[in-house]
């Protein structure tokens, strides 16, 4: 277990510090580090030169797109595969006129509605998404801050999820994800009526 110290909660394990969104050890991975293992996998947003340490907790911004292939990684076992927006398109008819089919699957002479990624890369052993997945698809780690049981959870089957809040407490989102299915979920705006 890595000990480490939330304000008030005394020593708690790497994996409560993930789930809480805590925040402390961030800088210690360095910001080129940080910006190398991004674009590993798959940020690419992430291209201005003043970010300093605060990106290591929240200060750059990412499409919810990009974040959910991030999230796949560790759903796939530390492959990564570009994420897919367009499962399929039909017409009125119920036709298909264009649909995502899988590297190695046969299309059945339909056209894809966007560039076919590769068959992936393996960025993080599989070992690593493993514990990645175990620390999120924990419950009793939730609940402190959910409650339990709480929404995060399906009674089919565990889910890892994880959720955020940019800086200013603003907008929130929740990534989730099985070994089946990634669900990105997000920007729930809180806004202030003057």
């Amino acid at each position: 277990m890595t000990v480490n110290f939330m304000a008030g909660h005394g020593p708690v394990g790497a994996g409560e510090l993930v789930q809480h969104s805590s925040r402390q050890n961030a800088g210690l991975v360095g910001l080129p580090a940080f910006l190398d293992n991004a674009k590993t996998f798959g940020i690419t947003t992430l291209t201005r030169d003043d970010y300093w340490l605060a990106l290591t907790l929240g200060g750059g911004e990412v499409p919810l797109i990009e974040m959910a292939g991030v999230y796949q990684v560790f759903a796939n076992a530390g492959k990564r595969m570009p994420p897919v927006a367009i499962r399929h398109v039909t017409n009125v008819q119920g036709k298909v006129i264009c649909q995502f089919t899988p590297p190695g699957q046969d299309s059945k002479g339909v056209n894809p509605c966007q560039p076919s990624p590769d068959t992936g890369k393996q960025v993080i052993t599989p070992q690593h998404a493993y514990l990645i997945t175990s620390i999120l698809s924990d419950k009793r780690a939730r609940c402190p801050a959910f409650g339990c049981p709480n929404s995060l959870e399906l009674s089919v089957q565990p889910v890892a999820a994880k959720t955020g809040t940019t800086n200013d407490y603003k907008d929130n989102w929740t990534l989730g994800y099985t070994p089946d299915l990634v669900v990105a979920s997000g920007w729930a705006t809180r806004t202030t009526l003057r």
